[in-house]
């Protein structure tokens, strides 16, 4: 099952290209993450949205590779995450010595294939254990279809998906309008800079909100899939 709130990327800069495709295929699956070089926006302190993002977030993704565990930025937004115990899954992308404060936590090994790794780090970190081969059909389909379960906004969540399963079109384009209007009420929070204890409650709530409909377009896209093989089965 995802999150209730998003997840939070630390990585080194150096590491961003092997960074966004793990942020991005996490989103095709239904986890929204939070990643700094994305999500913040132009004009907004950098620090201040670090620190709002890591105290929303209740999972730390840690990128580790030598340029991360030599990051001061990287070490305090993982100390940060530790002493407010949050759940860190420290993520091994290059080889390197996981500092002292790491060394208890078991980490997933991205050095060797890259989905084995994937499917263990959905399980340790989000308890997902049934990402069937089906599933990762409708991934495909939503991929080839510029359909996203979260991420990036300014991208349409509505793809083509043809004229089948109309009913799971229709309820696919309500929610993207319902996300349209959460994601702008968050965007307004973002904006205002420093915010009051209400501010950040009401900034969880609505990324709260924002994952439920994730989850939900995510089933409803898979619910789409599995009305395409019916149909093609009909027809063998």
């Amino acid at each position: 099952m995802a999150a209730s709130t998003p997840a939070f990327c630390s990585h080194s800069s150096t590491d961003s290209e092997f960074a966004h495709r793990l942020v991005r295929d996490l989103e095709e699956v239904g986890i929204h993450v939070w990643i700094s070089d994305r999500d913040i926006k132009p004009g907004v302190s950098w620090a201040q949205a670090v620190g709002k993002a890591l105290q929303i977030c209740d999972i730390v993704i840690l990128i580790l590779s030598p340029d991360s565990i030599a990051s001061p930025e990287v070490e305090n937004e993982y100390s940060y995450a530790l002493n407010k115990k949050k759940k860190v899954i420290p993520i091994l992308y290059r080889q390197c010595e996981k500092p002292y404060r790491l060394d208890t936590l078991e980490h997933v090994d991205f050095t060797g294939e890259y989905d084995s790794a994937f499917h263990a780090l959905l399980e340790k970190a989000f308890g997902i254990t049934d990402f069937s081969e089906n599933q990762a059909e409708d991934v495909a389909a939503a991929k080839a279809a510029n359909v996203r379960t979260g991420g990036s906004y300014d991208q349409p969540l509505l793809g083509d998906f043809g004229r089948a399963g109309l009913d799971e079109l229709d309820a696919l384009a309500n929610q993207n309008a319902n996300l349209t209007k959460i994601e702008a009420q968050i965007q307004a929070l973002e904006n205002k800079g420093k915010l009051s204890q209400e501010d950040m409650l009401k900034l969880q709530e609505l990324m709260q909100q924002r994952q439920m409909l994730y989850d939900l377009l995510s089933r409803i896209i898979q619910m789409e899939g599995e009305t395409k093989r019916n149909m093609l089965k009909n027809f063998k």
